[in-house]
């Protein structure tokens, strides 16, 4: 049985109505009517958030509530602009996420629609390429790939992976 329909049949409208507005923050109909026009006249969830002192996930939420449609892009134009040009400086999408308060992957994605090609990942090596050439060394020398991945803090996955790079050519 479903909690929120026997506690629904339990209270009159009026207690439902009541209870919908608290769970909303105690937002009148008349309060979400206004937040709905002002979107409407063009401006953002972020502006609106911002000038109502909510998230920006709880301004969408109304307008979805109130059936208004609501574009999904988190930036505006101008600060699209401005991601790809701090990309563009070699900022990463980490930094830039920080700074715009969305995630890394919103970044990303951000850019990718701005038509802007990424970077490949700058994950640094597990090893050093000095090192690679010692680990097949001391591979052939008789360690094994668990002493050589304790030697170099790395997985014993991670060896294997750089022995049979190393082995295959």
């Amino acid at each position: 049985m479903n909690p929120g329909a026997t506690m629904r049949r339990a209270l009159s409208d009026n207690d439902v109505a009541r209870a919908a507005a608290l769970y909303r923050g105690g937002w009148s109909q008349r309060q979400i009517a206004e937040l709905v026009e002002a979107y409407r006249a063009g401006s953002s969830p972020e502006d609106l958030a911002e000038h109502y002192g909510l998230r920006r996930r709880t301004v969408v939420a109304y307008l979805r509530e109130s059936g208004q449609p609501v574009d999904r892009r988190v930036l505006t134009d101008k600060q699209v602009a401005e991601v790809t040009a701090l990309y563009a400086t070699g900022m990463t999408t980490a930094q830039i996420g920080q700074r715009f308060g969305v995630s890394d992957s919103t970044a990303k994605n951000i850019l990718r629609r701005a038509g802007v090609e990424l970077r490949p990942g700058s994950r640094r090596p597990a090893i050093t390429d000095a090192q690679v050439a010692d680990v097949g060394t001391a591979y052939l020398a008789g360690q094994s790939s668990a002493e050589l991945a304790g030697h170099y803090g790395v997985s014993v996955e991670t060896i294997r992976r750089y022995l049979a790079r190393a082995f295959s050519d």
